[in-house]
């Protein structure tokens, strides 16, 4: 876990800030063509670190943190990398939520009468909000 902490804040220091530091000229420009060039140019570092992240919190750091409360249920994510439709991905990538959306909004909001289109776009806005 600390090995990947650090490598996530050497590549952030490293990679990321010089290449944002390196953008500010073409914002305070307003050359868009060079706006494009530099943020794509972080797609590749920003992806990256996204991978480390996810492993390092949702497999190493709730692993642990599990271990420690010898908490047995330590399914955290399935398959999300082999998803073929939308819903698959947004049903396995994050178990703790999608049970929590489930058992707590979508099915109450469904005992109550409301259209399931209805209740799957209030729970999906619902956990937009949440992470943003």
């Amino acid at each position: 876990m600390l090995f990947l902490m650090q490598l996530l804040v050497g590549l952030i220091q490293q990679w990321m800030v010089p290449s944002i530091q390196n953008s500010m000229k073409p914002f305070r420009e307003m050359d868009f063509s060079r706006m494009v060039e530099r943020l794509l140019k972080l797609a590749v570092p920003n992806h990256l670190i996204w991978l480390i992240f996810f492993y390092w919190f949702f497999h190493s750091s709730m692993n642990f943190v599990a271990e420690l409360l010898q908490f047995g249920d330590r399914e955290f994510y399935r398959d999300w990398w082999n998803s073929e439709s939308v819903t698959y991905f947004w049903a396995n990538w994050n178990i703790p939520v999608h049970k929590w959306c489930l058992r707590h909004f979508y099915k109450p909001m469904l005992k109550t009468g409301t259209n399931k289109l209805l209740a799957q776009t209030a729970v999906f806005l619902l956990s937009a909000f949440f992470h943003e």
